[in-house]
């Protein structure tokens, strides 16, 4: 895209970053989404922040995925996200994480089954 001339728009990031959650690619989206901003200029949205948790989470990196939540802008952490915080958390077992995600899930307002099922897959995976 850049080779030819075009500059990529939120859109455009959003499928780069889902890309690299699929394959694995944890610190190629890590980067990507800093040369969203620095080098062009773009601000990242909720769903950016959306793909590179889910991209974390699913790298068993559920502590930094967190971090990156905790520092989107209030009204962008919604339950959406914090649910692919818990979901990730139930599939590595990270306990006191997907605790607060689920809370946070369920602050948002998000009570849907997902956020119950993601809850007992998490204590089941504990025994």
């Amino acid at each position: 895209m850049c080779r030819v001339g075009l500059k990529p728009d939120h859109v455009a990031f959003i499928g780069v970053l889902s890309a690299c959650c699929q394959a694995g690619e944890v610190e190629l989206g890590l980067r990507y989404l800093g040369a969203l901003r620095k080098s062009y200029g773009l601000e990242p949205a909720k769903e950016h922040y959306g793909c590179v948790v889910d991209l974390l989470g699913r790298a068993g990196r559920t502590n930094e995925a967190e971090e990156l939540i905790e520092r989107m802008a209030p009204n962008e952490r919604d339950g959406v996200v914090w649910t692919s915080l818990l979901r990730a958390c139930a599939a590595r077992g990270a306990e006191e994480t997907g605790k607060k995600a689920a809370e946070r899930a369920m602050e948002a307002e998000l009570w849907g089954a997902g956020v119950h099922v993601a809850m007992a897959n998490l204590y089941a995976s504990k025994g």
